[in-house]
């Protein structure tokens, strides 16, 4: 089996990796067909796994029923048959930091100004723990730090109109905390922080929320 490696070279993938290369493009096809399905999906965090392969997706107030998930699966599977090329390309640092500040800017500016000061307030406690938590140094005018920065901005914005997830996560959250202790705990601290400042409970799935954008942030200051 061919994969294109990340600098776009076409290669034999090595034959111990090939599952794990076909899961984490199968969970890459359920993406793009979430998001045709569901133009208003907020994506985060989507690995292969030892069993398989998810999509951390934010779709608002929408739920999804079991003929919903076969409607996902239908549109992969015709994603699968249109054979896209792909095309691997870099975008300059500077034009992606840009892309990225002008979002979080764009979200804020829709905020009143109380809110957007208790926006700000919060990405600096987070932003603070995370530093002392995990020992790295935040790159705060990286692209990697300002879609943190939104996605932090889409956790308060949850929060403070009293509509955390509660989506039932808490078995991904037990796996995870296990394979990425470092960052649960991180996460866990980030919860109770916000809770302790501003009375805002964490639910589960809030904790996973975080933990897979600490997780994201962390591996993009490492790399």
């Amino acid at each position: 089996m061919k994969i294109i490696y990340k600098d776009g070279h076409v290669d034999e993938c090595p034959q111990d990796q090939e599952l794990h290369v076909i899961r984490h493009t199968a969970a890459h096809i359920m993406a793009q067909a979430i998001k045709r399905l569901y133009p208003q999906a907020d994506f985060a965090f989507g690995p292969a796994t030892e069993n398989g392969f998810y999509y951390d997706v934010d779709l608002g107030d929408q739920k999804l029923s079991d003929e919903d998930l076969a409607n996902i699966e239908k549109e992969m599977r015709k994603i699968v048959k249109e054979n896209l090329p792909i095309k691997p390309f870099i975008l300059p640092r500077a034009e992606a930091v840009s892309i990225a500040l002008h979002i979080v800017n764009a979200e804020l500016e829709g905020s009143d100004l109380s809110s957007t000061l208790t926006a700000v307030e919060v990405l600096n406690e987070v932003t603070s723990a995370v530093e002392q938590e995990l020992g790295i140094v935040l790159n705060r005018e990286s692209y990697n730090y300002a879609r943190f920065a939104m996605h932090i901005q889409f956790l308060v914005r949850r929060l403070s109109a009293g509509a955390a997830m509660e989506q039932g996560s808490g078995k991904m959250l037990d796996e995870l905390s296990r394979e990425y202790p470092a960052v649960y705990h991180c996460a866990c601290t980030v919860a109770q922080d916000i809770e302790r400042h501003h009375g805002w409970h964490c639910s589960c799935d809030e904790v996973l929320y975080l933990m897979l954008h600490i997780y994201r942030v962390q591996n993009g200051e490492n790399n």
